[in-house]
């Protein structure tokens, strides 16, 4: 971990041990004290600030619009009607990018093989996560050897 998260999670503990609980309001009370040590992690000019809410709003709308698609099986599904789709450093000189990816609509994704390889990249690197973050609830193992039997993962 490196110091800046070090310092972060010491913060956070230091947080808990006082409120009994931890909170995006709490955290961001304590870092606005300009000698709190989270307060250098935050962007406190304003007009960048509400311009990354913006950004953070508009992916908020992109992830919340589903439509009706036919599962494999026939049946039909609710699912987010956009997709990211990373874009290759090169391919894209939108400076405002920032390192985001690019929505496509999912019928266009679904019909494109390079997309759609994305997408299942997107997938497992997904399931991976999942993996990670949920690897010590017991009550999980039999997910987990499936995800591991569907990405490949060789049992031990």
């Amino acid at each position: 971990m490196s110091n800046k998260y070090q310092t972060i999670k010491a913060e956070f503990d230091r947080l808990i041990e006082k409120h009994g609980r931890l909170t995006p309001e709490i955290i961001v009370q304590e870092a606005s004290k300009k000698d709190s040590k989270l307060h250098p992690f935050f962007t406190w000019n304003n007009a960048k600030a509400a311009h990354a809410w913006r950004l953070e709003q508009a992916s908020y709308f992109l992830r919340s619009i589903k439509v009706t698609i036919e599962a494999p099986d026939g049946s039909q599904t609710k699912a987010r009607a956009y997709v990211s789709i990373r874009q290759e450093e090169e391919e894209s000189d939108d400076e405002d990018m920032s390192g985001r990816g690019e929505y496509m609509p999912l019928e266009v994704v679904l019909q494109d093989s390079t997309m759609s390889a994305q997408m299942m990249d997107d997938a497992k690197r997904e399931l991976r996560s999942f993996q990670r973050k949920y690897q010590t609830l017991k009550a999980l193992t039999p997910v987990m050897e499936a995800i591991d039997e569907l990405l490949g993962v060789a049992q031990g």
